[in-house]
């Protein structure tokens, strides 16, 4: 029930990716996380893909350059994310 806003930091305005997982990690576990997915990528360790585990934060390039998008890892092989409106 979110609006997408591309630079969107609040679930009243909207979320973009990185919003939306800055929104998750601050209410579940109480962790202030920066604001881009590329400063949030700075954050923690790198890890395979093969040891994904729920809850991990995984990126993606999808502007020509890394660390443009970011999701949470739910298991499976399934992400949940804030794509687009």
């Amino acid at each position: 029930g979110i609006r997408y806003k591309r630079g969107g930091n609040t679930p009243e305005n909207g979320l973009d990716c990185s919003g939306f997982v800055r929104l998750v990690f601050k209410d579940a576990v109480g962790e202030n996380l920066p604001r881009t997915a590329a400063e949030i990528s700075r954050v923690g360790e790198n890890i395979d893909q093969k040891d994904l585990r729920p809850g991990d934060l995984v990126f993606y390039n999808t502007l020509k350059r890394g660390f443009s998008h970011v999701g949470i890892y739910l298991g499976d092989n399934k992400f949940i994310h804030s794509p687009s409106a």
